[in-house]
C-alpha cells in the first residue's frame, strides 16, 4: 500500500536533494572516485588474485635479480659494471629479446669498467637503460642541454610525438634527470649519434597512503617538446616493430596501440587523465618462477651442460628485467595484493605482461558511477512510498550486498569499480529514505513522545518506541546492579536552610551527580528527597554494569569533594553522601497503574543496595558493595573487605567492601593499611581480640580517620568484656535496617 500524495511528494523531495549531493560531490571533488575506493579495492584485487581470477604472469618475462650475492660474486660493494657488461653479453648470447635495467646508474665508477659497460651496450644493441624525469603539474618548458643525449631525445620527440586528443596530460617531465648518468658524462651510454634511442621512464607515483596502484604510460616533456614512453611502453614497441608516433592517446579515456605486423589485434590502454593506468598485478609466485639471481645465471651460463636449459627455461625470446633487489636498496615499495614490500621493478613488468596478454583493467568513469548512483537513489525512493518501512529496510540491504557482489564480479572482468564511493552514495540514500520516512512515522507519535520524556529518561522513551508493549504494566526479571546513595545527615542542614537556599543547594548536588550517572549510561529511578535511586544495565542490556556503577560511585565522590571546595569557600554547608550497591535479579520494567506507572526496579536484591548504604554508618565508611558486585569488578577496581554480615529480613550472610577507588590507583600509605587491616580481621575472625588490637591501632596511628578500624577496635574491647557465643561464626548480625 501506498504512502499518502503529500508523503510522495516529500519522498520526491528528498530525492532531487541527495542527487544534487551527489553532483555536488563530483563538481567540487572533481571525481567520483576517490581514495577509499582504492583502499577497498584493494582487498577485492588480493582476494581476486587468490583465486586465481587475475592477471597471470605470460612466459616472456624473466626476472634477473643482483642480490647480495651478486656483490660478493664481483667482489665489489658496489655494482660492477664490467660485471653487468659481461651479464648483458651472456643474456644477449642465449637470445635474449630484450634487455632492460632497473638501474640508475647516477655516479660514475672505474673508468675502466665503466668503458667495459659502455663497450657491451654498444655490442649487444637490445639494451635499455632507463631515465627519471622529476614530475611536476605545471606546464613548465623543457630546458634542453648540450650532450648526445639530448640530441636523441630531441630527435625522437620530434618525429614521434603520438596522435592526441581529449585533455592534455598532468605530468610534464623537466630537464633535471635523475636516471642514467654515463661513465664520465651522460652521453657515453647511448652509443653513436644514429643509432636508437633505448630508453623509456620509470617514474612511478604512490597513491596518497603510499601504495603504488597506477601506473604513468607516457610522460611529455615540458609545454611543446614532446612525448617519452614509459620503458615497458617503449620495449613493447621496439620488440614489435611499432613507431612510438602510430599510437593514440585519448587523454582520460585510453592509449590505442595499432595491431602488430602478425594479425594481432590492437591494444587499448585505459588511462585517466594524469596519463596513468591501473596496474595489472600478477601474483609474486609467478615472479619467484620466473627469476634467477645474478650470481646462478652466470654459474649455469658458465656450465656448457647447463646453457642450453637456462636459455630455454629462462632467456631465450624473452624480455629481461634486470633490477637490485639486495637489503638496503631503496627501489622497493607496496602494492594492493603484496603483503610486504616488493622491488618496483614489478610495475614495469606488470605493464609489459599487460601489454603481452592485452589485459588491463578498466576503472569506471564518473559518469557511469554516477548514473547507476541515481538509479540506486531512485529504487530506494520507489520502495520509500511503501507504507511498510521493513521493504525499504530489505532492499537496503539486498542493494547494498549487491553493491559488494558487482564489485567482486567486475573486478574479475577487468573493470575496476568505485566501491566505497558508490556504498557511500547508496547508504547516503538509503538513509535519507528511512530519515524522511520516520519523519513521517513518528509525526503521529511526538506529542506521546514529548510527554513521556518528561518522566523517564531518553533511553526508556526509545526503547518504548521501539517496543510499545513495554508500556503494559509488569517487566522481566534481569541481572543488573542497583544504585542507592544518600546525603549525610542532610535532615540537620535542611533545618539552617531557607526554603530557597535548600532548593540552590539541593539542586546543584543533584545535576552534579545525576550527569555522572547518564554519562556511564546508568538510569535513574527517582529522587527521594536527596537520595538518588538508580540501577545499571537497563532498559539497554550491557555486561560490565556493575563496573559502570562503582565508576560512577567513585566519580560521584570525586566530583563531591570539589564541590564542596567551592562551597567551604562560598560559606556554605557541606554535603557528604553514602552510596550502597549490589548485583543480582531484579525485576526491571513499568510498575503502577493503568494511568501513572514509573519504569523502575523491584526485588529483594533492591532491597539489598539500599540496606548496604546505610550499613555505611555502622563502618563509618562512604561506599558499599555487596560481595556479588565484588566478583565482577574485582580486577578494575580497588576494594577492601569489610565484614560479612546479616541484614535484617535475610537468612544468607553477605559479604561487604569498601570502593576505594580504580585498580592501581592506591598510594602506599593506603597499601599499607589495607594490609594490616586484613591482618587484623584474621585474628578478630580467631577471637584473638589483643592481637586484633594491636593491628587496628597500628592502623589508626597512621590515619585516626580510618573508620573500619574504629568500628573493629571498639568491637574487639567488647568482646574482650562480652565473648561472642561458641558457635559464633564471625557474621555481624545488623540489628536494625
Amino acid at each position: 500500500m501506498l504512502r499518502t500524495k503529500k508523503q510522495c511528494k516529500l519522498i520526491t523531495s528528498v530525492l532531487l536533494g541527495l542527487n544534487t549531493i551527489v553532483f555536488g560531490f563530483y563538481l567540487i571533488h572533481g571525481s567520483y572516485w576517490t581514495r577509499w575506493d582504492f583502499q577497498l579495492l584493494d582487498y577485492v584485487y588480493k582476494k581476486i588474485s587468490a583465486w586465481g581470477k587475475g592477471v597471470e604472469l605470460a612466459p616472456d618475462i624473466t626476472f634477473l635479480d643482483i642480490t647480495d650475492k651478486t656483490y660478493e660474486d664481483a667482489g665489489s660493494n658496489s655494482l660492477n659494471r664490467e660485471y653487468l657488461a659481461n651479464i648483458s653479453r651472456e643474456l644477449a648470447d642465449l637470445g635474449a629479446r630484450k634487455i632492460a635495467y632497473d638501474i640508475i646508474f647516477a655516479h660514475p665508477s672505474d673508468p675502466e669498467k665503466d668503458a667495459e659497460f659502455e663497450k657491451s651496450v654498444n655490442e649487444v644493441g637490445n639494451v635499455y637503460l632507463p631515465v627519471a624525469f622529476e614530475l611536476s603539474e605545471d606546464s613548465e618548458p623543457f630546458f634542453w642541454k648540450s650532450g648526445l643525449f639530448f640530441e636523441k631525445l630531441k630527435r625522437f620527440s620530434a618525429v614521434s610525438s603520438p596522435h592526441e586528443t581529449g585533455r592534455p596530460p598532468a605530468f610534464h617531465g623537466t630537464s633535471r634527470l635523475r636516471a642514467t648518468s654515463p661513465l664520465h658524462s651522460r652521453d657515453a651510454f647511448y652509443g653513436q649519434p644514429l643509432t636508437p634511442l633505448n630508453t623509456g621512464h620509470i617514474n612511478l607515483t604512490s597513491d596518497s597512503d603510499g601504495i603504488y596502484r597506477h601506473y604513468l604510460m607516457i610522460v611529455k616533456l615540458g609545454q611543446d617538446a614532446g612525448y617519452l614512453p614509459s620503458l615497458p611502453l617503449a620495449l613493447y614497441l621496439d620488440a614489435n616493430n611499432i613507431p612510438f608516433n602510430e599510437i593514440k592517446i585519448d587523454w582520460g579515456r585510453e592509449i590505442y596501440i595499432p595491431s602488430r605486423k602478425d594479425g594481432s589485434e590492437g591494444i587499448r590502454i585505459p588511462i585517466n587523465a594524469r596519463g596513468e593506468t591501473f596496474l595489472p598485478l600478477f601474483p609474486m609466485e609467478g615472479r619467484n618462477s620466473q627469476s634467477i639471481n645474478a650470481h646462478n645465471f652466470r654459474k649455469y651460463y658458465a656450465d656448457e651442460f647447463l646453457r642450453d636449459e637456462l636459455a630455454e627455461q629462462f632467456i631465450e625470446g624473452r624480455f629481461i628485467f634486470i633490477a637490485d633487489v639486495s637489503p638496503g636498496i631503496p627501489d622497493f615499495g607496496r602494492f594492493p595484493i603484496y603483503e610486504k614490500e616488493v622491488p618496483l621493478v614489478i610495475s614495469h613488468a606488470a605493464i609489459l605482461n599487460g601489454l603481452l596478454n592485452n589485459s588491463f583493467y578498466r576503472e569506471w568513469s564518473s559518469v557511469d558511477a554516477i548514473f547507476l548512483a541515481l538509479i540506486v537513489g531512485l529504487i530506494f525512493a520507489v520502495v520509500a512510498m511503501l507504507k511498510n518501512i521493513h521493504y525499504l529496510y530489505l532492499v537496503g540491504v539486498v542493494v547494498l550486498f549487491a553493491i559488494v557482489v558487482w564489485t567482486f564480479r567486475e573486478f574479475s572482468e577487468y573493470r575496476v569499480f568505485p566501491v566505497a564511493t558508490s556504498l557511500g552514495s547508496g547508504l547516503l540514500f538509503f538513509s535519507g529514505m528511512v530519515v524522511v520516512v520516520q519523519v513521517i512515522t513518528n509525526r503521529d507519535q511526538k506529542f506521546i513522545k514529548d510527554l513521556i520524556e518528561k518522566y523517564v529518561s531518553k533511553k526508556v522513551v526509545d526503547q518504548i518506541i521501539a517496543k510499545p508493549e513495554l508500556l503494559a504494566l509488569g517487566g522481566e526479571e534481569r541481572v543488573v546492579t542497583a544504585f542507592f546513595s544518600d546525603v549525610v545527615e542532610f535532615s540537620s542542614i535542611s533545618e539552617n536552610l531557607s526554603p530557597e537556599e535548600l532548593v540552590e543547594l539541593l539542586n546543584d548536588y543533584l545535576t552534579e551527580m545525576t550527569d555522572i550517572i547518564i554519562k556511564y549510561d546508568g538510569t535513574v529511578d527517582k529522587f527521594v528527597g536527596d537520595a538518588i535511586i538508580a540501577f545499571f544495565g537497563a532498559p539497554v542490556p550491557y555486561e560490565d554494569h556493575a563496573l559502570r556503577c562503582c565508576l560512577v560511585a567513585i566519580e560521584m565522590q570525586q566530583r563531591l569533594e570539589e564541590m564542596r571546595t567551592v562551597w567551604k569557600a562560598q560559606g556554605k554547608h557541606q554535603l557528604y553522601m553514602r552510596i550502597g550497591m549490589n548485583t543480582g535479579k531484579m525485576v526491571i520494567g513499568n510498575m503502577g497503574s493503568k494511568t501513572r506507572m514509573d519504569y523502575t526496579m523491584m526485588g529483594d536484591s533492591v532491597n539489598l543496595a539500599s540496606r548496604l548504604e546505610g550499613v555505611n554508618k555502622l563502618y563509618k565508611t562512604e561506599t558499599m558493595i555487596s560481595g556479588s558486585t565484588y566478583e565482577r569488578v574485582k580486577d578494575d577496581i580497588e576494594t577492601r573487605e569489610l565484614d560479612t554480615i546479616r541484614v535484617m529480613g535475610r537468612k544468607e550472610p553477605v559479604k561487604i567492601y569498601e570502593v576505594l577507588g580504580r585498580k592501581g590507583e592506591m598510594n602506599s600509605q593506603v597499601n599499607t593499611i589495607l594490609s594490616l587491616f586484613n591482618q587484623g580481621v584474621q585474628y578478630y575472625s580467631t577471637r584473638k581480640w589483643e592481637e586484633a588490637l594491636a593491628y587496628f591501632e597500628k592502623i589508626l596511628q597512621i590515619n585516626e580517620h580510618d573508620g573500619p578500624s574504629l568500628t573493629y577496635l571498639q568491637r574487639c574491647k567488647d568482646y574482650q568484656f562480652q565473648p561472642p557465643p561458641d558457635d559464633w561464626d564471625g557474621v555481624h548480625e545488623m540489628l536494625s535496617k
